[in-house]
């Protein structure tokens, strides 16, 4: 819930300012712009960069809301979609508009234009440069969304490790029941904290606590004295059902 309002929030700011900034106001909002020269400042059609960055940030405030609707339902492709297109907006919008010939006024100074042109092309490489950070962190954190936990039953206790990972006690558990569904037939409710991709469903759901594949059957359902039911389930039914085997033994 707090990542809907969280992404709500930039959705609505996006959009606000997108539709403001297409009357051809708020140039002094433009990160860069602002920080020009006078002179440089001079070359450019105010109105027309700001009719310009309002329509970039107009279809980034729909690409935030399809992901959100791709997390929310978990469409997969939609998710991806979404994401892959607001990439290819940021990257392409800054580098078409620091190229900007459309947004010069036609009068401006040839000379003039020649050099800010050869600052915009340097500029483009440190944001490019930099702009891989972010999309590292994001990748890195998908991948660890998506990768199967790692699950291990030791003396006393269960030890899930990987993302949301946690540590299960024996004495905590009153019931352990291998399920022939998969998480989409039992019902993975709303997601409150955690991971929800495509297929990997990770962390706290209103269903209760998943460590599972979505579509994938059997489920092991592990009921506690306290608190949610923990659901594990792997793409490989084998794997799943070595577990719960292994649990089973372990608390007898």
């Amino acid at each position: 819930m707090i990542i809907v309002i969280i992404m709500g929030i930039c959705i609505l700011g996006c959009l606000t300012l997108g539709v403001f900034m297409l009357q051809g106001k708020g140039a002094g909002l433009i990160s860069g712009y602002n920080m020009l020269s006078k002179e440089k400042k001079a070359l450019y059609n105010e109105k027309a960069l700001c009719r310009y960055t309002g329509w970039l940030l107009i279809l980034v405030s729909i690409c935030i809301a399809l992901m959100t609707v791709g997390m929310q339902f978990y469409f997969s492709w939609l998710i991806w979609g979404s994401m892959v297109s607001l990439v290819v907006i940021c990257f392409g919008g800054v580098f078409i508009g620091n190229a900007g010939i459309h947004l010069l006024k036609e009068d401006a100074d040839a000379k003039l234009i020649a050099k800010l042109k050869k600052e915009n092309k340097q500029m483009n490489s440190v944001f490019a440069v930099f702009s891989l950070i972010p999309l590292l962190i994001v990748g890195v954190l998908i991948f660890s969304g998506e990768r199967e936990p790692r699950i291990h039953v030791l003396e006393n206790q269960i030890q899930i490790e990987g993302i949301y990972g946690r540590r299960i006690p024996f004495e905590s558990i009153s019931n352990v029941i291998l399920l022939e569904e998969s998480m989409a037939e039992i019902g993975v409710g709303r997601r409150t904290a955690g991971h929800g991709g495509a297929q990997a469903l990770r962390g706290n759901f209103t269903s209760g606590i998943l460590f599972a594949q979505r579509d994938a059957a059997p489920t092991i359902r592990i009921e506690r004295q306290q608190g949610p039911n923990i659901y594990i389930s792997f793409r490989d039914s084998k794997r799943t059902e070595g577990l719960y085997d292994e649990i089973s033994a372990a608390l007898q």
